[in-house]
């Protein structure tokens, strides 16, 4: 059966794919430049023009691959080499490259973490049919159809769309196992294992492409083995118009988990694959509700409240359980429990906050502390704090707006202490007492968080602003976060 090409367009995407890459190009050699032409103390300040790197190396594949591996997993200080090396442990699943341009250029909020690939871009229809254009010899024919539709039934449990395989052309999503270029363009050649397993178009193409260098395999859990139904179920979420979610148990994560038995989506696959489709009218939903288990926040202090990930999603966290923050109050698909977040963080924790410029994540509890990039745990923490000078159970941390630097603000009672993370020590000088400071805050507080530039301090049901690193407290404060925040009734 001939090979079947369609055109590939971005709704909203004026500059040409010519003009994006010549300025990626820029972009990287300025990179280079300024790495090697500065020192490692002011590798920091140029994450501005590695996060615009970052864009393009998703959407460009091979050319900037070290570059985006090295901004997802190093941490600022880390020598160049020990940074890559990190990244190379780390081979990220693969998604059709206009995915990772629109990820970066059309959305700046979403409703689920699982979000819509493409403004208004979803199939126009319910009932959809797919085709093989090829199989991959690891496992037999039947195996591999049977694991596909298995995949296939998963989005359709959950929707109104069907799924119907034809064998006479014409498809709407064709399935192909193939190797090396194969007219994607070279920076979606499948040169190698280990890397990208399959990327798919959006809604409107929708086909996928395994790459048939890989070991793929059907219920195993051999350590060599790639789980065909985990990659078809992932990649089929991206051909209905699904991007990557940050929540690590998610199909929609972007890291390949590993064999997964009785594999089922999660609720946050399920809000976002119904954001676009509605719900299958039979559907009945087979999450354990854990709101019952949680505190009313309406009527008790937190523990942390953070603005996380490149999104500056808001987060309230209290004891055990985590409640998302939007324009409304709490997002309907919480509370959740922490750890189904944050895997490995243990409740009751004492404050936490996410740097800028690191896009890191920490959280304190005791003389512990848990960093993380997205939602998943980095490689060697928890760690002590008892040599960073960070005081035991700090009442609040943020990332003061007032400081170019970025330097990391800690509370203790009537002290505060500032934390250079690029150090991972209190910096000289960087101890005193918050009413010598600011002026109109309470003497103590819950926790406190900034965000775009204004900083937020908590005590029970009342906060405080403070403006664009102003150092007093705005008038009109303090005011009352169940109405403001919670919408609490």
């Amino acid at each position: 059966m001939s090979r079947r090409f369609k055109q590939n367009t971005l709704p909203g995407h004026s500059f040409s794919d010519k003009d994006a890459l010549c300025y990626f190009k820029e972009l990287s050699d300025h990179l280079l430049y300024l790495i090697n032409n500065d020192d490692d103390e002011n590798f920091a300040s140029h994450y501005s023009v590695l996060g615009e790197v970052l864009c393009y190396s998703q959407a460009y594949g091979n050319y900037g691959k070290l570059w985006r591996d090295t901004f997802y997993h190093c941490h600022p200080g880390k020598p160049l080499e020990e940074c890559l090396a990190m990244a190379l442990r780390l081979p990220p699943m693969g998604v059709y490259i206009l995915e990772r341009v629109a990820h970066c250029y059309q959305f700046s909020d979403k409703k689920d973490e699982a979000i819509k690939l493409y403004e208004n871009s979803k199939w126009d229809k319910r009932d959809l049919t797919y085709e093989y254009l090829s199989y991959t010899n690891d496992v037999s024919k039947d195996d591999q159809r049977n694991a596909i539709s298995r995949a296939f039934k998963r989005w359709s449990d959950v929707t109104p769309l069907t799924f119907t395989e034809v064998t006479d052309g014409g498809a709407d999503i064709s399935l192909d196992f193939v190797v090396g270029d194969h007219g994607d363009g070279d920076a979606n050649a499948f040169n190698r294992k280990g890397e990208v397993m399959a990327h798919a178009y959006p809604p409107g193409n929708g086909d996928i492409h395994f790459n048939d260098l890989e070991n793929f395999a059907v219920d195993s859990g051999t350590a060599d083995g790639i789980d065909l139904e985990w990659v078809a179920t992932h990649e089929i979420g991206h051909s209905l118009g699904l991007g990557h979610s940050e929540y690590h148990k998610s199909v929609m994560h972007s890291k390949y988990p590993g064999y997964i038995s009785n594999l089922q989506l999660t609720r946050d696959d399920v809000n976002g694959i119904q954001a676009i489709y509605g719900k299958n009218k039979y559907y009945v939903p087979m999450f354990p509700s854990h709101s019952s288990q949680a505190p009313d926040i309406c009527k008790c202090s937190f523990d942390a409240i953070i603005t996380a990930n490149v999104y500056k999603d808001t987060y309230v966290i209290k004891k055990r359980h985590i409640w998302k923050l939007n324009e409304h109050g709490v997002v309907d698909t919480y509370p959740r429990k922490l750890s189904e977040t944050y895997n490995y963080l243990p409740g009751n924790i004492d404050t936490g906050f996410t740097s800028y410029w690191s896009n890191r994540t920490y959280f304190f509890r005791g003389d512990q502390y848990w960093r993380y990039y997205g939602y998943i745990l980095e490689p060697g923490y928890p760690k002590s704090t008892n040599a960073t000078g960070i005081p035991r159970r700090p009442d609040a941390a943020l990332v003061w707006p007032g400081d170019a630097s970025y330097l990391i603000y800690f509370f203790k009672g009537p002290r505060y202490y500032i934390w250079s993370e690029y150090d991972e020590t209190i910096i000289p000088g960087g101890v005193g007492l918050i009413s010598d400071r600011w002026s109109g805050l309470p003497k103590h507080f819950d926790t406190a968080f900034s965000r775009d530039g204004d900083t937020f301090f908590v005590k029970r049901d009342k906060y405080w602003l403070v403006k664009n690193g102003d150092l007093k407290v705005s008038e009109g404060y303090p005011r009352s976060t169940s109405d403001d925040w919670l919408n609490c009734v």
